[in-house]
């Protein structure tokens, strides 16, 4: 196990709480930032879940720093994080379809949400080709279905969460179950198949809405990516910085275990990494994005758009 007693780890550990401290104050300022201009909330309170993804893996990483070995606790909770994030984001994307205006103040109405969505006469579903809209019932049923295909993965955390615990209070097989039986690992794969169609369903409902004349402002697949990319790299970097911990690269296996050395590396790379999130983050999300005026722009500009485009079929 890594000597945290030493000067240099002691240090990092300290610079990485100060680092993590000062994303902290950015993602709190520009909550309270959105909070003071709360133009449209049923978005903007989806925003704040959004925004707390870089300090949830930040923190975590730091606390594992801190104790010196990998807690189990910890993977748990960047899954139930990753599966808020997909929860956050397809409400928001659907109450930024259903952003109008009411008696001069900003609102969400299903009409309008239907409305955009039949602008489109067809979208691509998982699992069931090409989705027409051919009515408003139609374009609801395609909301639905989005929805169960992305909120599975909510449910099977839950489910897996509970059959872990079940097995471990009973003592079935619970040292097993922490280095890695057959019933850990297919639960593992069962998790990952479940997030990976949960991301494909969000994507697919991601690259449907940006077609939509109306919806091209909001930037959609970056906001998506940047969250999404900071989640991945607690797969990603562990099984990169092991294969490099393997062939000698960071330290030598003689001095520490591959274990030791890829948990120490990785969290020390992720508490560091965070802070960048959280500058993307503050570009790609601005309050502008709720300003009715800008809503009111874009349906007078696509409106026009569309009469054109009519004019020219016409003629």
């Amino acid at each position: 196990m890594l000597d945290h007693d030493s000067l240099g780890e002691s240090s990092a550990v300290g610079v990485m709480g100060v680092i993590l401290i000062i994303a902290s104050i950015i993602v709190l300022i520009q909550m309270m930032h959105h909070k003071r201009n709360f133009l449209y909330p049923p978005a903007q309170k989806r925003i704040f879940l959004l925004l707390l993804t870089p300090l949830v893996i930040g923190w975590s990483s730091w606390v594992c720093l801190l104790v010196g070995s990998k807690i189990a606790a910890i993977d748990s909770l960047i899954s139930a994080d990753r599966a808020l994030n997909i929860w956050a984001f397809i409400t928001y994307i659907e109450k930024m379809l259903g952003h109008t205006i009411e008696s001069d103040q900003a609102a969400f109405s299903k009409e309008k949400m239907t409305q955009l969505l039949m602008k489109q006469e067809k979208a691509s579903c998982f699992f069931c080709g090409k989705f027409y809209f051919t009515n408003e019932a139609r374009a609801q049923a395609y909301i639905k279905r989005i929805k169960f295909g992305a909120y599975q993965y909510i449910f099977v955390l839950l489910s897996a969460a509970i059959i872990t615990t079940i097995l471990v209070t009973t003592r079935y097989n619970s040292y097993s179950i922490e280095h890695g039986s057959n019933g850990a690992i297919w639960l593992t794969i069962a998790k990952s198949a479940s997030m990976v169609l949960a991301m494909i369903y969000t994507l697919l409902f991601i690259w449907f809405v940006k077609k939509i004349p109306e919806m091209r402002y909001l930037k959609l697949q970056p906001k998506f990516a940047v969250t999404q990319f900071a989640l991945q790299l607690t797969v990603i970097q562990p099984l990169i910085i092991t294969l490099f911990a393997t062939e000698d690269l960071i330290i030598s296996t003689d001095i520490d275990s591959v274990d030791n050395i890829t948990s120490w590396t990785s969290n020390l790379l992720l508490c560091s990494e965070m802070i960048i999130f959280t500058f993307l983050q503050f570009m790609i999300y601005p309050v502008s994005d709720y300003d009715s005026s800008l809503l009111e722009k874009s349906g007078k500009i696509n409106e026009e758009s569309h009469d054109r485009r009519n004019l020219d079929v016409t003629s």
